[in-house]
């Protein structure tokens, strides 16, 4: 009965600790232009995507490097167009957050095209629609993240639960 109640206590203590020690591993964004406004008076327009892995959600102003995304394409209605560093802002007031998309073409050379989502769309999993300026400016932002391994710390202290475990069962056994 007693080697039960330790059994049962070292499962639960084993299992709380690791659960606890679990970290956020990464979060992916995906995003994707749908349509923009004309940006300049030739009425040239981008659509496109990126994707990019961050160890945690974007809770500050971020400006991503082209370099480090993991996908990216830009596409003009006017001729060839290639990507340029991303952003993430928040911005002044609360009422909403934004991608800006930036893109590069011949008539066009840098340009942030700005895509406005509800607050707290960083952070929450999920797939995300603009939501201002319709069907003019659209774009969706898919946010997957996943759960990590326990930490080194986790495994050293279901180690130690599994050994004084077994340092009890061995006294039992010989007295």
């Amino acid at each position: 009965m007693k080697l039960q109640r330790i059994l049962a206590a070292t499962a639960v203590a084993t299992t709380l600790a690791a659960a606890s020690a679990s970290t956020l591993a990464s979060v992916e964004y995906d995003f994707t232009a749908l349509s923009s406004f004309p940006v300049n008076v030739s009425g040239e327009f981008f659509t496109g995507s990126f994707s990019v892995t961050v160890p945690g959600f974007i809770t500050s102003d971020t400006t991503i490097p082209v370099g480090s995304l993991t996908s990216c394409s830009a596409v003009s209605n006017l001729g060839p167009a290639t990507c340029l560093d991303q952003g993430f802002l928040f911005d002044v007031t609360p009422d909403h957050v934004t991608v800006e998309f930036g893109v590069s073409s011949a008539t066009t050379p840098n340009i942030g095209i700005f895509y406005y989502f509800d607050p707290g769309s960083f952070s929450a999993a999920g797939t995300h629609d603009t939501t201002i300026f319709g069907t003019s400016q659209q774009g969706t932002l898919v946010v997957k993240s996943t759960s990590g391994v326990p930490e080194p710390g986790s495994w050293l202290l279901m180690a130690v639960g599994m050994a004084a475990l077994a340092s009890r069962l061995r006294r039992q056994r010989a007295a």
